[in-house]
Order: C-alpha cells, then structure tokens, then sequence
C-alpha cells in the first residue's frame, strides 16, 4: 500500500458534544449570572423593601419606607374594639380612642432606618433575590397612659353599675310571716380592674389572637344558681331600695295613710351566674382588628350571702315560730308599726335555730319607747301667744304621759306570743290617787295637740285653745304675789270640773267661804274659777288684791270654758 503522508484523523462524536455541552452550560451561567446580578443591582438601587420583609404581620415588599408607614397606621386606623354587656354597648371605639396609636412620623422613620439596613448589607440583598431573605419589624402602637384612663373608667359605661346584694329575711305581707330575698349579683367594677380587663382586650386584638367564646358557666360550688329572670328598671338599672328603720322605732305613718310593710327591694337588672362568663377576655364577635368582648362579670363583687345560706334559713325558721305577731303602738294620730321582722330584730334572741325573747332586748326597748314618748316631769317649751317661746321646768310640769315601763314589758311579751296583730298605746300612768287624769290627748310628741289653757301672769290674761282655735280670751286677776299668795307657775292638768262649788280656806282673818258657779282646780287648792264680786279684772289688780292663788275670771268668760274644757287639759301657767 503506498503512503502518500500529512493524512489527519477526524474528531469524534463524543468530543463534538462535549465541546456542544460547554459552549451551552457557559452561555446560560453567563446567562442565570446576568439574571441574577441584574436582579441584584436592581434590589440594591430601588426605593422599595427587600422580598421577605414583613411590618406588623403585612408583607411590604417593594414599598417605600414612607408607603409602608401608611400602610401600617392606616391598618390600626381602621380598628373597633366594644365592651358590650348583654345587648349593651359599654365602651366603643378604635384603637386611637382607647389611646393607643401609632406615630406617623416616628414609624417614617423607624422603617427607613430598617430600608437602609437591608439596603446595606449585600448578603440580605442576595438572599431576597433567592427568596431566602425573611425579616420581621414590629412596631404595635403604645399606650398613651394619660388618654387611655380618660377613656377608660367605670362612669364613661354605658351601662349603669349596682353593686351585689346578700340575700336578706323581709316580712312578706301577704303571707304574713319571713321570706327570704334572694341575692342580686351586681355589676360594680373598680376603674384599675376595666383598665386591666381592656388592656388584656387590647392586647389580644393586636396580636391577632382569638380569645375565649364566651359560655355558659355553671355556678361555683357552694353556691345557688340564680333561676329567676332579672327584673328589668324602668331606666337601664335602677339602685336597690334599702330597707332601713330608725334606732328605736319602728315604720311612722300618718293615720289614713297606707304603708308599705312589704321591706323586700326591687332587684336590679341581674345576669344570671350561669350566662357568666369566665375569667380573661370574652370575645364575643370579630376579627383582625375588629373585636367585640362581654363585660367581665367576674370581676364584680359576689354575694356574700346567697338564699340557701343555713343560717340565714334557720334564722327565718326560728322567727316564723312567732308568725301572725305585730304591733302597732298609737300616739293620737302618729302610730308605730313593728311587723314580725322587726319585733325579731329588736325584741328576740336568736341562736342555734331558735328565737327567744330576751329581757335585756325588751327592756332597752321599752327604756328607749319612754325616752322618746315620756312627757311628763320632762322640761317643757312652748310659743305662747304674746310672749314667744316659754320654757317650764321639769319639777312644775305636772301634765303628760308615763309609760309604766314595767306592765308595758310584760304586755309586749303577752302581745307577741298571742302571735296576733295588736294596736294599742303604750301603757300609761293615767291618773293620781284621787282619781284625776294626766292628760288629755296627744299627737306624736306633741301632747298639747292643741287644746290648751294659757294664762299669762305678767299679762293677766287667758286664752283658751281648741284643735288649734282660740275659743276664749279674758282678763283675770290671779294670786296677790304682795302677801305670797302667788299663783303657781308650771303646767297642770285640768283636775276635774265642779258646778256649783263652795270654796274654802284660809285661816284667822284671812278664813274665806266662797260659793262659785265654775270651778276647775289645777294645783293643790289653787284653780280658775268665775269672781262675781269683781268688777274690773286685769292690769295690776293682783299687786295687792289678788286672790289666794286662784285665777279669778269673769262669769260670762268662766262659764264658757267650763262648758267646753274637757277634764285633763293641760293649763300653762307663767310670767313673761
């Protein structure tokens, strides 16, 4: 075979595609490393934050600090946040209202330090551009302490607040015995635990969690669930009616007038224990921003004492022995009403399921009744008719009433166990040992009652009052105070009445018989009576031609007041 020499040998088909396959992979790395370093270049110079940054849960990739910072106010802008209460709303408003709103300018800055952090540091802009870049900024509005408590306190509710009633014992009229008034849940609440409840509401509303529904709670233990319907006021909620009795006495009417013994309050709206919702915030409705959370219940006072209490339904028990007891004490036209509760309260010993009547009780009692009733040998003040308010002293006021405190302990104790109703006035020492009364009448205190004979010494002169209506005036002409005949100062009551009578005294030359046609004694011989012999009454008379200690009226005027003066009536001695 010849050779002609310089022959070469072809490439193979291998080294062809390996050449192929290094031309396409440079061109596509140059390619991809265009791409990206664009993207790089690009992420680096623009305004906008990296891919991965998040503000406060919103995703601000490619906005401008200034954009982001819009973004986020407005989000807390457009927020609602209600304390309700049932159907009603307590407190209402964004998140601004309750003091907690995010400053423009600040967060305007704040992002665009974070812009320039990010922009700065290369390896956060190239993990962006490969989606490997996350950054979480959170910049939550801050209370504004001094805004917020304005906002939030107790009187700014829109429901008013009652506080929490213990069950109580009242005397139920219609039965006629104890019952027990159940207790009221109120709503009362402390500004310091609303502002702490809000905040707690606040707080999951931005942090965007969900608080516990509210649900039913079943009562605590030990306790009673509350099965009755709130009773609704008139007005949103009304304060419970006290039942109060002044020390010493009971329910004071007017005679005519109807009195309520029914003592029980009106309950004030009331949610029942087992609608309560349990502790921390109770969110109602909503979400995001927007949120609705019920009033915190459990953050009001609770009874302390429920219906079902054994003591208190032993106590009731115990009374009820007495059931159909009351007593009604007349003064005229006032009266004093002690229904069986009260009789309880002030008279009886209750212990170990059992009530008594106690001695001690029943005598302060009545001790305190002839405190406020007693009048006689009391120090009495009245308004005469010339010479404005007359004092008389103790000693010389002859005229009232003395409760017998010893018979009148022993007939409450006969009137309570009769187990009836009983009215009566307290028992009275009524007359002396001669049989004369020592009062008339009386309305309350007041034992004049207006009927009354007023003689005035300085004056000379006598009204005589009726219910409140002059009836008669004269002159008069009392005791010679020049001889120590002097008529006696005080108030007396009217004796008895004698027509005719023949009066006698004296001795020696001063020994008197004298027949009169009206007598009316008052004190110890001395009394008013008519002086036919007389011709003049009045003015200075009685220096020097007085009587004995008699008040010496004219016929005509003596005669009217004997025919219209009733035995008793008291009679107002004094000088001016």
């Amino acid at each position: 075979m010849i050779d002609y020499g310089g022959s070469k040998k072809r490439p193979g088909k291998k080294k062809i595609w390996l050449s192929l396959v290094l031309t396409y992979g440079v061109s596509a790395l140059l390619g991809i490393g265009g791409y990206y370093g664009y993207r790089y270049y690009c992420e680096s110079i623009n305004d906008g934050f990296l891919r991965g940054t998040v503000v406060d849960g919103e995703d601000v990739y490619g906005l401008t600090p200034a954009h982001a910072a819009d973004l986020i106010a407005d989000k807390y802008a457009d927020s609602r946040i209600v304390i309700t209460e049932g159907e009603n709303v307590d407190l209402e408003g964004n998140l601004a209202s309750y003091g907690y709103e995010i400053d423009r300018g600040k967060l305007k800055d704040d992002l665009q330090t974070v812009f320039l952090q990010e922009k700065g540091d290369k390896l956060a802009v190239l993990k962006s551009i490969f989606d490997r870049f996350t950054y979480h900024f959170a910049v939550k509005p801050a209370e504004n302490t001094e805004v917020f408590e304005q906002r939030v306190q107790v009187s700014n509710l829109g429901v008013a607040r009652y506080p929490s009633k213990d069950a109580y014992l009242y005397y139920e009229k219609e039965s006629d015995c104890i019952a027990i008034k159940e207790e009221i849940q109120g709503n009362e609440i402390s500004d310091e635990a609303l502002r702490a409840y809000v905040r707690e509401c606040i707080a999951y509303t931005l942090n965007e969690e969900e608080a516990p529904a509210v649900q039913a709670k079943a009562a605590d233990e030990g306790t009673t669930q509350v099965t009755e319907q709130a009773q609704t006021a008139d007005e949103g909620a009304t304060q419970a009616a006290e039942r109060a009795a002044a020390d010493g006495a009971g329910q004071v009417s007017e005679e005519g007038s109807t009195l309520e013994t029914e003592n029980a309050p009106e309950s004030e709206p009331q949610q029942p224990y087992e609608e309560m919702p349990v502790a921390g915030p109770q969110q109602v409705a909503g979400e995001g921003l927007h949120r609705s959370f019920e009033f915190p219940w459990n953050l009001s006072g609770k009874p302390a004492v429920y219906a079902d209490d054994a003591e208190l339904t032993a106590k009731r028990d115990a009374i009820n022995e007495y059931a159909g007891a009351g007593l009604t004490y007349t003064f005229g036209e006032q009266k004093e009403e002690y229904n069986l509760l009260d009789l309880a309260e002030r008279l009886m010993e209750i212990e170990d399921g059992k009530a008594e009547l106690s001695d001690e009780k029943i005598t302060a009692f009545v001790e305190d009744l002839a405190d406020r009733y007693n009048t006689r040998y009391r120090e009495r003040t009245f308004e005469s008719t010339l010479a404005g308010e007359i004092t008389i002293s103790a000693k010389y006021n002859d005229y009232g009433y003395t409760i017998i405190q010893a018979d009148e302990i022993e007939q409450i104790r006969e009137d309570i166990e009769s187990r009836e109703h009983v009215a009566r006035e307290p028992v009275y020492l009524e007359k002396n040992s001669w049989g004369n009364p020592y009062y008339l009448r009386r309305n309350g205190v007041d034992d004049l009652a207006g009927t009354y004979i007023e003689v005035d010494l300085t004056a000379q002169h006598v009204w005589y009052y009726k219910n409140g209506e002059l009836c008669t005036e004269t002159d008069c002409v009392s005791g010679d105070v020049t001889n120590d005949h002097g008529t006696q100062t005080g108030c007396f009551p009217l004796a008895y009445k004698e027509s005719p009578s023949v009066l006698t005294g004296g001795e020696g030359d001063e020994e008197y018989e004298e027949k009169v046609e009206y007598w009316m004694p008052f004190f110890e011989g001395q009394g008013l009576h008519d002086a036919s012999w007389r011709y003049y009454f009045g003015g200075r008379i009685y220096r020097g031609n007085g009587s004995h200690g008699c008040v010496n009226l004219p016929v005509w005027a003596a005669a009217e007041i004997y025919n219209a003066v009733e035995v008793g009536t008291p009679i107002l001695i004094f000088y001016e």
